[in-house]
């Protein structure tokens, strides 16, 4: 599993294509980002402006969200 830095200047492309549970947190929050052309330019921080999200709910959610994937990889041996 590839180390994904989550910080308020990881560019939204970079989480939502690492996986689709990532892009999930966006979606939950009615955040367009996932396919958004935009996402290749915009960082966390901007995306969290932008819907008037507190950064480190984001954040928090992202990380939740990633940990429960790298716990599944372990699981599954990956």
């Amino acid at each position: 599993m590839i180390d994904l830095p989550l910080t308020a200047n990881t560019f939204i492309a970079s989480t939502v294509d690492y996986h689709r549970k990532l892009a999930e947190v966006f979606n939950s929050h009615g955040m367009a980002c996932v396919g958004c052309v935009f996402s290749r330019f915009h960082t966390l921080a901007e995306a969290a402006e932008i819907y008037k999200l507190e950064m480190p709910l984001l954040l928090s959610e992202l990380a939740a969200a990633y940990a429960s994937i790298a716990e599944q990889d372990t699981k599954s041996g990956q």
